[in-house]
């Protein structure tokens, strides 16, 4: 059992003012500490332990500390503080946060006796979890030599041996790990430490800790249930074919997607002139935000007029002004662009970048501009919410470089005394310098090459990620098409590769149905090449039931009709009923299915017996689904 401290309210708000300027004054903690910090989980840990088995090859020691928190030791933690440059009143703040704590238990009305707490962190502070990654910061900073690296997440430590480490040099991490763990004061579980082994042969000689022989497993659900994940994910198979690893193997995907220019641009780091500020110091920007007398659903008139207001209420003679906008075509081409007095600028963004990215790229080049003037009063009008909000915020998670770069710039000009305004701005509601600033960065989506470099954000590579795999689809669609694929003619021709509206709330029935019109599946008597169903609307036997139901049933004769016979090809029967199918809106296509349902994929219809379906028939049907050019499915029937 692990209680929670209940404390109180005054206490937590001094434990988080304390944790602000702990976090501030100390920066970012080590790069393999994955919890208990933002921006760092669970598949950034996973990510970073995969990266370290080179070529799936290594050995993973999976360590469990013992009562973690309630074992910490709390001189350590004030060492470790004190080490990293903590002094003053804070040290001594944080001392007597851990010093002399007592805690009692309430049960069904009675409070036991109090007790001391001599060692660890209460748990149910929002400062205790920071303290403890101190501990850990302490014990991921040991010096392993190469070819030994060590995680934490929580109080779950991995300790990672490549394939180029000995024996003895694993013999030296544990020993040294297990020394550190005692001065902290934390213990580790040595029945719970367990290690596996990824693509290699079982070692000669066995693991020690504390003269504790370590179990080797392939699967250990108390310790983590995702080792057994990882260790299939980069376990070899049992004759491996060279260079076929996963991370050659994730190379050649981002070859093949294109997205290795993107990769190569750099990580969206942080600028380099960007200093985070005090959590009690005020940002040098200025924020105007919409209010409540005129908010963002406002019609348009008033948001023009409201606008204008506040637009002459900002100028003054001696203001410099800018409007800001970005622009993203269909085909992912993205442009910024700012307006000033006689001015006006834009630039071409790679492909991919996204409209946040855009508008943050114009803001930046106002910015700029008006640093190089050595303006002392900057007015930005722009119509981006989100860029606003993502410059309020202290912590980047993604376009890291954009954000830092902006607030270098701000402070900057800070620096010699001028002022930033950024002022949320109604787009395209007439006013002129909003209007001029979209026309030109509409325009930079023409040039031929962007002029802007972009790091590569999150953002944009999933863009580009998501747009690769699906031209890859299309290609492969296509082709299957032009080898005379039914399902695959029938598609582009039915739904234009657009998807459909279907009102909320739709019935899964229905939906059914509906996809079922729009994929065009053939039907189990059209695949086992058996005698057609009769038409369950009309009785009606056809070799393409489908067909037979969009063309020729009297029972959807209605909704034929309200579609002009001049839209409709008559190159085939076919055709003619996938343009149908097109044409239809979706409002018309449910009427359609609820009233009279499309004849389906039957496996087991009543007019046949249940035994038609036999391996003979699902292996038809499955080779309908392979392209011609591939090996077709055989079967042996006993």
């Amino acid at each position: 059992m692990r209680p929670i401290s209940l404390l109180s309210c005054i206490a937590k708000t001094a434990e988080r003012l304390a944790l602000s300027r702990l976090t501030w004054k100390l920066g970012t903690l080590h790069p393999r500490l994955f919890t208990y910090l933002q921006g760092r989980g669970a598949h950034q840990c996973l990510a970073s332990f995969l990266g370290e088995l080179r070529n799936g090859r290594g050995n993973a020691v999976f360590l469990d500390l013992e009562k973690a928190f309630e074992l910490a030791n709390p001189e350590a933690i004030l060492a470790a503080l004190t080490r990293k440059g903590i002094r003053g009143r804070l040290l001594s703040w944080i001392r007597d946060f851990l010093s002399d704590r007592a805690a009692c238990v309430s049960f069904q009305g009675q409070l036991s006796p109090s007790y001391p707490h001599i060692n660890g962190t209460p748990q149910g502070s929002v400062l205790s979890p920071f303290l403890f990654n101190i501990l850990i910061d302490n014990l991921l900073s040991i010096d392993f030599g190469r070819s030994v690296t060590l995680f934490s997440y929580a109080d779950d430590l991995t300790l990672v041996l490549s394939s180029r480490a000995t024996h003895n040099q694993a013999m030296t991490a544990l020993t040294l790990l297990q020394n550190r763990c005692r001065d902290l004061g934390l213990k580790i579980n040595l029945e719970k430490t367990k290690y596996m082994q990824f693509g290699m042969r079982p070692p000669e000689c066995p693991l020690f800790l504390g003269g504790h022989q370590l179990d080797r497993v392939h699967r250990h659900k108390p310790l983590l249930p995702v080792a057994t994940t990882l260790h299939r994910t980069v376990e070899r198979p049992p004759h491996p074919r060279p260079g076929r690893d996963w991370v050659r193997s994730l190379i050649n995907i981002t070859h093949t997607l294109g997205l290795a220019p993107t990769l190569r641009e750099g990580p969206d780091s942080l600028h380099p002139e960007y200093s985070p500020l005090p959590p009690w110091q005020s940002s040098p920007i200025t924020f105007i935000l919409p209010n409540s007398h005129c908010p963002r659903a406002s019609i348009p008139a008033l948001l023009h007029q409201d606008s204008l207001r506040r637009i002459s209420s900002l100028q003054t003679p001696d203001t410099a002004v800018y409007y800001t906008d970005g622009s993203v075509t269909q085909e992912g081409l993205a442009g910024s662009a700012f307006v000033t007095e006689g001015l006006v600028e834009n630039w071409r963004l790679p492909t991919g970048a996204s409209t946040y990215e855009t508008e943050l790229v114009a803001i930046l080049c106002a910015l700029r501009h008006a640093y190089e003037l050595h303006k002392h009063r900057i007015v930005v009008h722009t119509d981006s919410l989100s860029s606003l909000y993502g410059l309020q915020s202290r912590h980047f998670r993604d376009n890291a470089n954009l954000l830092s770069s902006i607030h270098a710039v701000a402070d900057s000009i800070n620096q010699y005394g001028g002022e930033i305004l950024l002022h949320w701005l109604p787009g395209h509601v007439g006013t002129l310098g909003n209007e001029l600033a979209f026309a030109a960065a509409r325009a930079a989506t023409t040039l031929p090459h962007p002029t802007f470099p972009l790091l590569a954000s999150l953002s944009r590579i999933k863009f580009l990620t998501n747009k690769a795999i699906n031209d890859h689809i299309l290609n492969n669609h296509i082709t299957l098409a032009a080898d005379g694929s039914i399902s695959a003619s029938w598609l582009p021709r039915a739904t234009a590769y657009e998807p459909l509206d279907i009102p909320p709330r739709t019935p899964n029935s229905l939906e059914r149905h509906i996809h079922r019109l729009r994929l065009g599946f053939p039907t189990f008597s059209q695949i086992t090449r058996v005698d057609p169903e009769p038409c369950m609307h009309c009785h009606h036997s056809d070799e393409s039931p489908l067909i037979h139901y969009i063309l020729d049933c009297p029972a959807t004769a209605s909704l034929r009709a309200t579609i002009s016979p001049v839209l409709i090809p008559r190159t085939s029967r076919s055709h003619t009923a996938a343009e149908i199918i097109r044409l239809l809106p979706s409002s018309a296509l449910l009427q359609l299915v609820s009233s009279y349902p499309p004849p389906l994929l039957n496996l087991h219809s009543p007019a046949n017996s249940p035994h038609l379906c036999t391996l003979s028939a699902l292996t038809s049907f499955i080779n309908t689904l392979i392209p011609s050019s591939s090996p077709a499915l055989t079967h042996s029937i006993p």
